[in-house]
């Protein structure tokens, strides 16, 4: 790998995670007009280190997803890279809700058979 690829690669795993770090941003903007304080002072939400563990794990997931389009010659400038972060949040959201529905329907399956 050439210097300039790995520049190259430097800033667009830099531009992926600013997109997820906005999506992010935006996120926790919403909290807190949802809950009037910090979110993590409601008693609904989840504490400061959720939220902290939230946001690197998708910043990490996001470099991941944007890594690979890079490495598959799909992201080639900034703002592609920019907007495979902001896309990768969502993908990663619903990769989880997909994961977590198969899940459930299992357990309902299982406890169905279990009954007969």
């Amino acid at each position: 790998m050439e210097a300039k690829d790995l520049l190259s690669l430097n800033w667009t795993l830099f531009w992926g995670v600013g997109g997820t770090l906005a999506v992010q941003l935006l996120l926790f903007i919403r909290a807190v007009n949802r809950t009037g304080d910090l979110p993590w002072r409601s008693p609904d939400e989840g504490s400061l280190l959720v939220w902290i563990v939230n946001v690197v794990g998708y910043a990490l997931l996001s470099a991941f997803i944007t890594y690979l389009a890079y490495s598959m010659h799909q992201v080639d400038t900034q703002l592609a890279a920019f907007l495979t972060g902001i896309g990768s949040d969502r993908f990663i959201e619903y990769s989880l809700k997909l994961v977590q529905n198969k899940y459930k329907t299992n357990q309902n399956q299982e406890s169905n058979a279990q009954q007969s």
